[in-house]
């Protein structure tokens, strides 16, 4: 009986200390055994668990495992502050949320379908260009600053939250985006997607934009007054107005049917190409460094260079140009003026209609070489009569450019004499031109100093047909318009008033307090699992635990008389024993 009892005894301990030492194994093992694998020192492992692609896998342990043990230590992890693994075939960077000190990713040229960088917040430098990315958020990047993600199959960015200063999206399919919040941006390139519309009044400091190749109809630009570079060829803009962008250097805004394009106070701008459009006029006057004008396929009838002193390449074929003068541009060394046709209506004269060349030709001396098809050019060398249709006429007209002659070919259709007075006709900046029956005329006033303009009359100022300062009408006859004008009225300033002063604030502004410079220092990342200090103590009450539990069945057992001995005594002297 009794050697049952030390039997049980036996088992009853032992299975109590197979309990314990199971908890602590359990505890040890739930503790230790995270999403990743470490070692048992708390550093992760370079293996195809936390690093699956091989190539990227390769690159961590040729660049961030510094002992070379096959483990990265937090030492290790925080001293990799930039990655550079562009071209390198890598299609997943699983494993890169550990690196939450990299602030310059360079992963451009690769095989990414996705990438997940949450938990690199730090990230002030992204390239992840020339990839298979279709989405990308980076709203939690407040530190953000350059951002590459062209080349993608992207149909949205998130960026929201960041500081970005430059930023290129080009190449992808994104439709919109909101920019309203990069104050601070300088560089933007969204060239090749699918954008419709684009608001940037908010980004004032916009220095270089290009938005080439998209379906925008509309630009607003006036807020980008530091503008030095805008390419938005290749749109559906039927104008642009960059009156008063001053720091405006190169434009390109070819191939868009644009029909108005306004470049008044545009004193810097060395380089325009504004090629395959339905340009009829272009003022370039303001345009005094102006150096490399691309013109060619628009409906330009005139060309005034005479304050581009400086223009070195001139690119003006097939237009419909009467005449072209660069004889002031002395630097000029390049000139393509081929393929003039153009149009103009001859007036009737009796049975015939006949135009004395030299009308829309003004420094005939210029003119050489004239022949005339379907009509009759006269002894003068100069007037041509036709009584059918239209005639062609063909000339060389002299441009200064040493001996280059322009060649035109002028139809000759039937039309009205138009004349005006006080104004000048659009398009042309002339005073008197023909115009083709049904044909669209609009002359625009230019009231003299001191005068307020009335209306256009064409009857000598009797009778008033229009009270608009550019007027447009359809010429029906031979025309000759009258802008008729009245003197302004002289204002005497009443005495005995002295103008009340100005509000020293005016209504409706806000005392808006500016922006502190400076970097965002980014929280620190939390750490995976618990600290080593968490594991030590909840190790340590288990083990207590089980020992606990132990004590007490023993206990039990001594007191029950089921266990004996004076070591037992003396662990429980509260309890009688059981001789």
């Amino acid at each position: 009986m009794n050697e049952m009892k030390k039997n049980s005894v036996t088992l009853v301990l032992t299975l109590v200390l197979c309990f314990a030492l199971f908890t602590v194994l359990l505890v040890s093992t739930n503790l230790f055994s995270t999403d990743y694998a470490q070692a048992e020192t708390g550093e992760i492992a370079i293996d195809e668990t936390n690093f699956p692609d091989t190539d990227f896998r390769q690159y961590v342990s040729d660049e961030a495992d510094a002992d070379g043990s096959g483990f990265l230590s937090d030492e290790e992890i925080a001293a990799v502050t930039e990655m550079g693994i562009a071209n390198m075939g890598i299609s997943s960077l699983k494993g890169i949320n550990y690196f939450t000190a990299l602030k310059s990713l360079y992963c451009y040229g690769n095989n990414l379908w996705s990438i997940d960088l949450s938990e690199n917040t730090a990230l002030e430098i992204l390239y992840c260009n020339n990839n298979n990315l279709s989405s990308l958020d980076l709203s939690k990047h407040s530190s953000l600053q350059k951002l590459d993600c062209s080349g993608n199959n992207l149909y949205s960015i998130n960026v929201n939250g960041s500081s970005l200063l430059h930023l290129n999206f080009e190449k992808n399919k994104v439709k919109e985006i909101d920019l309203s919040g990069f104050t601070s941006l300088t560089y933007l390139n969204c060239d090749m997607n699918d954008l419709t519309d684009l608001d940037l009044n908010k980004n004032v400091n916009l220095l270089y934009f290009y938005c080439a190749n998209n379906e925008l109809t509309q630009l607003n630009l006036k807020e980008n007054v530091v503008l030095n570079t805008l390419d938005c060829s290749n749109n559906k803009l039927t104008q642009l107005d960059l009156n008063g962008n001053e720091s405006i250097q190169y434009l390109d805004c070819a191939n868009n049917g644009m029909t108005n394009l306004k470049l008044n106070g545009c004193i810097n701008l060395a380089t325009i190409d504004c090629t395959d459009n339905g340009l009829s006029e272009l003022n370039l006057n303001d345009c005094t460094k102006l150096r490399i004008l691309t013109c060619h396929n628009n409906d330009l009838r005139i060309l005034d260079l005479s304050n581009n002193k400086m223009l070195t390449s001139l690119y003006c074929a097939n237009n419909k140009l009467l005449t072209l003068d660069v004889s002031m541009c002395e630097s000029l060394s390049k000139l393509d003026c081929d393929g003039q046709e153009a149009e103009y209506a001859a007036p009737q004269k009796g049975n015939v209609w006949e135009l004395d060349l030299s009308e829309p030709l003004k420094d005939w001396a210029k003119v050489s070489g004239v022949s005339v098809t379907d009509g009759t050019l006269g002894s003068d060398g100069k007037t041509v009569t036709f009584d059918g249709e239209s005639a062609v006429v063909k000339y060389a007209y002299a441009t200064g450019f040493g001996q280059r002659n322009m060649f035109i070919t002028l139809t000759l259709t039937h039309g009205f004499r138009i004349t005006v007075e006080g104004g000048i006709i659009a398009g042309t900046g002339e005073t008197l031109t023909s115009v083709a029956e049904n044909g669209t005329v609009t002359v625009t006033a230019q009231p003299p100093e001191g005068m307020i303009f009335e209306g256009w009359s064409t009857d000598g100022g009797k009778t008033i047909i229009s009270q608009e300062v550019t007027y447009t009408f359809n010429a029906a006859s031979d025309t000759a318009l009258k802008a008729v004008y009245s003197s302004a009225p002289t204002s005497t300033p009443e005495t005995g008033e002295t103008p009340s002063e100005p509000d020293e604030t005016p209504s409706g502004t806000e005392d808006v307090s500016p922006d502190i410079d400076g970097e965002i220092t980014p929280s620190p990342a939390e750490p995976d699992g618990l600290s080593d200090g968490a594991i030590a103590g909840i190790v340590i009450g288990s083990i207590a635990g089980a020992l606990i539990i132990a004590y007490a069945v023993c206990a039990i057992l001594f007191k029950k008389g089921i266990i004996k001995g004076a070591f037992l005594s003396k662990l429980y002297p509260f309890i009688k024993d059981k001789q």
